[in-house]
């Protein structure tokens, strides 16, 4: 009993989500930081399954990665997810699932845990988009000093040319 209060507190304090998942995916037990993550009560989540807030393009990913856990050929898998826990909102997680088995029998249930990412993947987005003007203001710099020398040889050979037309009082 002792070491099921302090099971629990620990799953349910956890500054991640964590969720038990059947092997079809049904949310079979989720902290309340799951709950929060996603937008939904327990009760809610416990009717869904976690492929109901994962962006098509990664679910793809995760079903393979899955079926490669339950076939044996890996352990546990880590995966940035994009989720989409209501609508119009994204959430990015660093997702990693592991396979736990019920004694020796062939029985089974996924764990997975989520870290929230969004705001580091945010400010990565940032970062890029920062880099990427940067690396347009050293193109658009470059093509002006270049430009700036052509401009100088022409008006160079234009003062050359004006000394040898007369009347043009450089001579």
């Amino acid at each position: 009993r002792k070491v099921e209060e302090r099971f629990r507190g620990i799953f349910d304090q956890a500054a991640v989500g964590i969720g038990l998942m059947s092997p079809g995916g049904r949310f079979l037990m989720v902290n309340q930081k799951l709950c929060n993550l996603m937008n939904r009560s327990e009760e809610e989540l416990l009717q869904l399954r976690f492929a109901q807030f994962i962006d098509p393009g990664d679910l793809v990913a995760a079903l393979q990665n899955i079926a490669k856990l339950i076939s044996g050929e890996v352990e546990t898998y880590s995966q940035i997810i994009c989720y989409a826990p209501e609508a119009g909102k994204v959430m990015w997680g660093n997702l990693t699932v592991s396979l736990i088995r019920e004694g020796g029998s062939d029985r089974f249930a996924l764990l997975g845990i989520v870290e929230d990412i969004t705001e580091r993947r945010q400010a990565e987005e940032q970062l890029l988009q920062a880099q990427k003007m940067e690396a347009v203001g050293q193109l658009t710099g470059g093509v002006a000093h270049d430009f700036n020398n052509l401009l100088s040889i022409i008006i160079g050979n234009l003062d050359l040319l004006g000394e040898d037309i007369p009347g043009s009082g450089k001579q």
